[in-house]
Order: structure tokens, then C-alpha cells, then sequence
């Protein structure tokens, strides 16, 4: 069940107003424990008592700690606004995908600092995110948008794409190489150039 990005409440068009402000809350309150200790360290009583949020209602929405953290990439998404993209094909899809994930990034970079501070690439924080970036790229592909020519099965498509976009997120704000945005989308963009893959509309 963890890390599919479609089910429940993520996409649920009946939600409430108390239920939108329920997740926001929750989501922020993480965010900002994650700027002062390691996703491991965080517990659920903590979470509810920094939120002032009761229990059983954490446990309407989430099974467990984990289960927040998949809806929390979810949350951060919907905090970086829309791609703009309905008609554009699926390499500039994944090109303004990477540049929004740059740009929501670099504007809040001083955040981004203190979390990686305590969430290295050994924790589990960066995993869970790998895994929410490569459903998000399999369901694209997957979706009625897209096809493609290839024999490559989409799943592994999916793994392909979207280690790329996050190796160069981790080049740039984990290990801080030295390249303008410009460069590393460049240099995504020449990962994808692969002439036995074509994608069309």
C-alpha cells in the first residue's frame, strides 16, 4: 500500500475543508521536526502533541508514521503549484518536473539544509522519497497521456527515469556539486536522449 500515490484521500475530490486543514497541519508539523531530527526519530505522540492533534484522529487518516510520510511528498507537490504541461510531451514533462523540483528547492534552501543536516542519504527520509518520485513517473507513464515505443517494461522506465532526476537532486543540494540549474537540467536532458525510446501523444 505504501508509496501509491493514488490511493484514498490523496486525490479524493469530497474532501472536506477540516480534513484539507487536518493533513496541512500534520504535513507542516513534520516538515518542521524533520528540520531538527531524523525521520527515525520521530514518533507519532510527538507529532500529535506538536500538532495538537488527537490521536485517534491521526490514526483516521494513517495507519502509521511511514503512511504520513508517502502523503507528505504528496503535500510538498501540491505545495510547488502545477506543472503547466497538458499538452507538452513526456520528456518536457520530466525536463519541468526536475526544474519545479530545483526551483521549490532552491527557494527554500535553508530548510532543505536543516533537514539533510539529520536526514542523510543513509536515512530512510531520501528513500521514501525515491520511492514516491518513481510512482509519480510510473503513473505517467501508466496514464492514458503517454505511450511509447519500446520493450523496456514500464516499471523499469519508470526506475530509470526518475533515479536520474534524483541523482542530480542529490548532486546538487546533498553533495553541493558545483553546477548552475542550466547545467543539470543539460545534463538530464542528455540522460534521456535514448533514440530506442520514443514517447508521442
Amino acid at each position: 500500500k505504501r508509496g501509491n500515490i493514488m490511493r484514498n484521500f490523496y486525490l479524493d475530490k469530497n474532501e472536506t475543508l477540516s480534513s484539507r486543514k487536518t493533513l496541512n497541519k500534520l504535513s507542516n508539523t513534520l516538515l518542521s521536526l524533520l528540520k531538527q531530527k531524523s525521520f527515525e526519530q520521530i514518533s507519532v505522540k510527538e507529532l500529535c502533541r506538536e500538532s495538537k492533534t488527537g490521536r485517534s484522529t491521526f490514526y483516521n487518516y494513517f495507519d502509521d508514521i511511514y503512511d504520513l510520510l508517502d502523503y507528505f511528498w504528496y503535500f510538498l507537490r501540491l505545495k510547488m503549484g502545477p506543472l503547466d504541461c497538458d499538452s507538452c510531451d513526456f520528456e518536457t514533462y520530466l525536463k519541468l518536473m526536475l526544474e519545479k523540483y530545483i526551483n521549490f528547492l532552491d527557494e527554500n534552501l535553508d530548510s532543505v539544509n536543516l533537514i539533510l543536516k539529520h536526514n542523510d542519504v543513509s536515512h530512510f527520509l531520501l528513500s521514501s522519497f525515491r520511492n514516491y518520485l518513481n510512482d509519480v513517473v510510473l503513473y505517467e507513464i501508466q496514464s492514458s497521456l503517454y505511450d511509447y515505443k519500446s520493450d523496456i517494461p514500464k516499471d523499469l522506465l519508470a526506475e530509470h527515469y526518475s533515479n536520474a532526476i534524483i541523482t542530480i537532486l542529490e548532486l546538487r543540494y546533498v553533495y553541493k556539486k558545483d553546477y548552475s540549474k542550466e547545467e543539470f537540467i543539460k545534463y538530464f536532458l542528455e540522460l534521456m536522449d535514448n533514440q530506442k525510446i520514443k514517447f508521442y501523444k
